[in-house]
């Protein structure tokens, strides 16, 4: 009795933590966009900019900072189930999309695909 009342207690300390688990900013770190790209308006030339993954209101955001680490913008994430569960921890991709018309990042996770795209500027 003691031991199905103890392994009770312990299953529920665990759900209880993943449900309430924050997920914690993720450091892309430098990223060379090869192209000078458009954001809310502005120009922005190509180069190295430095990219956090974090999380406002529970909602995913990219955090993009120049070289100095100042914050220049932040980018709302385009979020996307991952249907190939063989990801156990994340993985970065960093590409061009076809017609080299948007540079995207994409975090992969095990449960989700989180994605930044960027408008190259033409």
């Amino acid at each position: 009795m003691k031991k199905t009342v103890f392994l009770m207690v312990l299953a529920i300390f665990f759900c209880g933590n993943l449900l309430f688990a924050q997920e914690e900013d993720l450091t892309i770190g430098n990223v060379t966009i090869p192209r000078d790209f458009i954001h809310a308006g502005q120009d922005y030339s190509r180069g190295v900019y430095h990219v956090v993954l974090s999380y406002q209101d529970g909602v995913p955001v990219f955090l993009v900072h120049d070289k100095n680490k100042e914050l220049l913008f932040t980018e709302m994430a385009a979020i996307k189930p991952n249907k190939n569960i063989k990801v156990r921890n994340y993985r970065i991709r960093r590409e061009m999309l076809k017609n080299n018309e948007f540079f995207r990042i994409m975090v992969i996770k095990p449960e989700k695909l989180v994605n930044a795209f960027f408008l190259i500027k033409k």
